[in-house]
Order: C-alpha cells, then sequence, then structure tokens
C-alpha cells in the first residue's frame, strides 16, 4: 500500500505542475491573432475583390489602347 501512496504523490505533482504551466498560452494567442487576421483579410479581399478587379481591367484597357 505503501507504493500506491508514492505513487499518487508523484502523480499529483505532475498534474499540479501540467496545470499551472503556461508555456502554450504564448503560443495558442498567437495562433488565434494570426486567425483572426487571416479572417479578415479573406473578407476585405471579397468585399473589395470585385472593385480592384475592374480597376486592373481598367488599367489594361487603357495601356492596350
Amino acid at each position: 500500500m505503501d507504493w500506491f501512496n508514492e505513487m499518487y504523490v508523484r502523480v499529483s505533482a505532475v498534474l499540479g505542475s501540467l496545470r499551472d504551466s503556461e508555456e502554450g498560452q504564448g503560443m495558442i494567442e498567437y495562433a488565434v491573432l494570426i486567425g483572426l487576421i487571416t479572417a479578415t483579410v479573406i473578407v476585405t479581399i471579397g468585399l473589395i475583390g470585385g472593385q480592384v478587379q475592374d480597376a486592373f481591367n481598367a488599367v489594361h484597357d487603357a495601356l492596350a489602347g
């Protein structure tokens, strides 16, 4: 029974240190930020994409003569 108590203490210590660890928190914050920026860029391109295409076509037509 003594080995069981020792194992319980070790497992509790490991789980406690994992719970208190904040090493991955910064990476998750960066991933969320990159995801939000990517979504914003995709939506913006979707909204103004036609206008940009029209502007390029106008420049192309003007250069073509």
